[in-house]
């Protein structure tokens, strides 16, 4: 998913991630039956994994944050909490997903989320967090 490449600012960021997850369903012959951004993403993040975990890729991941804050800060801090939204789901998916890759505008912003960053080559698997905090 790529925030540059979805309609967030013409249509709202939540209506455009739903539009998106349906999308991404849709390459995959999928329909999804749940509401809620959070649910969809789950949803379309589990039925993808039963050929295989999946790879999440999201580009500019904190754009709907970033592209308001000094003019329309009540937009921000909305699109902030869609966006947590379904990130979160992110962390409790971790069975599912081979991989999170997560790219941003900024070096960072009060999401509430943490960046991701590939564990070391020596730590076994099992050990592995599935979120690191940098």
């Amino acid at each position: 998913m790529s925030f540059t490449s979805i309609s967030y600012q013409s249509l709202g960021l939540r209506d455009a991630i739903d539009q998106e997850l349906d999308r991404i369903a849709r390459l995959h012959q999928l329909e999804l039956q749940t509401r809620g951004i959070g649910a969809r993403f789950r949803e379309l993040i589990d039925r993808i994994s039963v050929s295989g975990k999946v790879v999440v890729l999201i580009d500019e991941y904190d754009a709907p944050i970033i592209n308001y804050l000094g003019t329309d800060t009540a937009k921000s801090i909305e699109n902030r909490d869609v966006l947590r939204e379904m990130y979160t789901v992110l962390k409790d998916a971790d069975a599912a997903i081979e991989l999170v890759f997560l790219t941003g505008v900024s070096k960072f912003s009060k999401t509430g989320i943490s960046l991701l960053r590939a564990p070391a080559p020596h730590v076994s698997r099992s050990r592995r967090p599935g979120k690191i905090r940098t």
